[in-house]
C-alpha cells in the first residue's frame, strides 16, 4: 500500500477513522480507514444524515438494519397532529393530541392514543389543587379506515451534494491514487465548504448543476441487473482515451444519479478499470459477501444518454422506477406475511391437537389479531368499481360510516367481529377435513379473493334478510 493512500484525501493528514464506505445507517457493512481523517469523516456525517433522511421510508419498508445495530430503524412521520411509526408492513400510532385538563372536580373519560401519551399527560398535570384518581383503564384496538398520507421530500441541492460525497468515497475506496490527484482539489473543496466553512452561506448551485444529475434510465440497462433484490449500485466509469471519470449511483434501483468528476491525465494511463459495485444492505455482515464487484461492466460512457429530471417526470420514467420498488416491497410483504401465518400455525400444532376447544380458541384469537386486514378488504370492496347494484354500495357506505368505537362505527365493528367468526369457522372446517395447506387458505381469507367472496356473500345475505323483512330494525 502506497504511503500516501494512508492519508486523508481532503487534507493529507493521517486517515484512520474507519468510516463506512456506504453509510452504516443505510445498511453499509464495510469500512475503510484510509480515506478520511477523523475531522472530515465527522463533518461529512451531515451528508450521511441527509441520505438517511431521504431514504428513511424505503429503509423502514424493507427493514434495513443499520450496521452495528440489532434491529431496523422505524420511520417516523406525522399526519393530522398524530405521530406514526412505520416498520415493514406495520404502522403504529404512537402519539396524538392530548386532552385538556379538567377545570373542576368530577368524573371524566379521557382517550389517549398510546400509553406514552397517557403517562405524559399525568406527568405534566398542573398542580392546581385537584388530584386525579384513576378508576379504570381500558385498552382498545385502533383500526384505520382511511389511507394515512405520508409526504416525502427527496432531492434538492443538499441531497445532490450528499450523493457526490458518496461517489467520491467510493472512488477513494477503489482507486486511492486517483482520489488524491491535484486536478480534483477544487472538486473536493466544493463539497467540503458546505460542511466546514462557516462563511459558506449558500450552496454553490451553479457548480452543482454542472457535475451532478438525476437520471431516469433503467438501472439494469446502464450497469446490469443487481444480484440483490433491494440492493444499491455504484458504478465508476473511467475512459482511458479521454480521461473522463464519472460515477453512477443508484439507490434501490429507482433513485438514480450521475456524477461528472471531469477529465484527468492520470485516468488515461490505462491503469484503472471501470467497475460496478453491487451493495446488499440486507446482508448480516461485510464478511457475508455484502458487496459484489464486476469489472468492465459499464457499457460506454455513463454520461451519454442521461434522462434528466424534467424528462423523467414528464415521460413517466420517475413514477415507473418508484412503482417498481413498491411492487418489490409488496412481494416481500406477501412472503413475510405467509411466513408469519405459517409459523403461528406451526407453533400451535393444530393438526395433532385433539381438543376442539383449543382449536376454536386459537382461531378466534388468531383472526382477531389480523382483523385490520378484514377492515381493509371491506373498504377496498367499497372503493372498487365492481359494477354491483347501488343498494350494495349504499349498504357498504352505511356500514363503513365512522364512529367512536376504536375508529369504527358500532355496525362496522360488529360486522368485523362476525367476519372473524366466519373466517375461523371456515379455517376449522378446512383443518378438520384433513387438508394440509391450511396456511394458504388462511392467507387467502385475510388477503385474497376467498376472503373478499365471504365478505360479499355475508353482505348479500344481509340484504336478502332486509328485503324479506322491510321493517327489520
Amino acid at each position: 500500500m502506497n504511503v500516501k493512500t494512508r492519508t486523508c484525501i481532503i487534507c493529507k493528514k493521517t486517515a484512520k477513522s474507519a468510516e463506512h464506505v456506504f453509510p452504516a445507517a443505510l445498511g453499509g457493512r464495510r469500512t475503510n480507514n484510509r480515506i478520511y481523517c477523523g475531522i472530515h469523516n465527522n463533518k461529512f456525517g451531515t451528508y450521511v444524515a441527509e441520505l438517511e433522511r431521504n431514504l428513511g421510508l424505503m429503509n423502514a419498508l424493507v427493514k434495513i438494519r443499520p450496521d452495528r445495530k440489532d434491529v431496523p430503524k422505524s420511520f417516523m412521520f406525522e399526519s393530522k397532529e398524530e405521530t406514526f411509526s412505520l416498520l415493514g408492513s406495520d404502522i403504529d400510532l404512537i402519539s396524538g393530541v392530548l386532552p385538556d385538563y379538567p377545570a373542576e372536580a368530577g368524573e371524566f373519560n379521557y382517550q389517549f392514543v398510546s400509553t406514552q401519551d397517557r403517562e405524559k399527560w399525568f406527568k405534566d398535570y398542573p398542580n392546581d389543587g385537584l388530584e386525579i384518581e384513576v378508576k379504570s383503564v381500558r385498552e382498545d384496538k385502533e383500526y384505520y379506515t382511511d389511507p394515512i398520507p405520508i409526504q416525502l421530500h427527496f432531492g434538492g441541492p443538499k441531497t445532490m451534494y450528499a450523493v457526490i460525497y458518496l461517489a467520491l468515497t467510493f472512488i477513494a475506496d477503489n482507486y486511492p491514487d486517483l482520489a488524491r490527484i491535484r486536478t480534483l482539489i477544487k472538486f473536493k473543496q466544493n463539497i467540503v465548504r458546505q460542511v466546514l466553512w462557516k462563511k459558506a452561506k449558500k450552496l454553490n448551485n451553479d457548480w452543482l448543476s454542472s457535475v451532478a444529475f438525476w437520471d431516469g434510465r433503467d438501472t439494469d440497462l446502464v450497469v446490469g441487473k443487481s444480484p440483490f433484490e433491494f440492493g444499491h449500485t455504484i458504478a465508476i466509469s473511467i475512459n482511458s482515451e479521454t480521461g473522463q471519470v464519472s460515477c453512477y449511483v443508484s439507490f434501490f434501483s429507482c433513485l438514480n444519479f450521475v456524477i461528472d468528476f471531469g477529465c484527468h491525465e492520470l485516468a488515461k494511463s490505462g491503469e484503472f478499470q471501470s467497475k460496478t459495485i453491487f451493495i446488499n444492505p440486507e446482508a448480516d455482515s461485510a464478511k457475508g459477501g455484502s458487496d459484489k464487484q464486476v469489472f468492465e461492466s459499464v457499457s460506454g460512457d455513463i454520461l451519454d444518454g442521461i434522462i434528466d429530471l424534467e424528462t423523467m417526470i414528464a415521460d413517466g420514467n420517475a413514477q415507473k422506477l418508484v412503482e417498481n420498488f413498491f411492487e418489490k416491497v409488496s412481494a416481500k410483504k406477501e412472503v413475510s406475511l405467509r411466513a408469519d401465518i405459517r409459523d403461528k400455525l406451526s407453533v400451535a400444532d393444530l393438526a395433532s391437537n385433539k381438543s376442539h376447544r383449543y382449536i376454536i380458541e386459537f382461531f378466534s384469537s388468531f383472526f382477531d389479531e389480523y382483523s385490520q386486514s378484514i377492515v381493509n378488504q371491506t373498504i377496498k370492496l367499497r372503493n372498487a368499481n365492481n359494477n354491483v347494484p347501488s343498494i350494495f354500495d349504499d349498504f357498504l357506505n352505511v356500514l363503513i360510516e365512522k364512529g367512536d368505537h376504536s375508529g369504527l362505527s358500532r355496525n362496522f365493528y360488529d360486522f368485523v367481529k362476525s367476519m372473524e367468526f366466519l373466517f375461523a369457522t371456515v379455517a376449522i372446517g378446512y383443518l378438520l377435513s384433513g387438508k394440509k395447506d391450511l396456511d394458504y387458505l388462511v392467507y387467502d381469507l385475510l388477503y385474497g379473493w376467498r376472503g373478499k367472496e365471504l365478505i360479499i356473500l355475508t353482505i348479500r345475505d344481509s340484504l336478502l334478510i332486509l328485503n324479506a323483512n322491510p321493517q327489520h330494525p
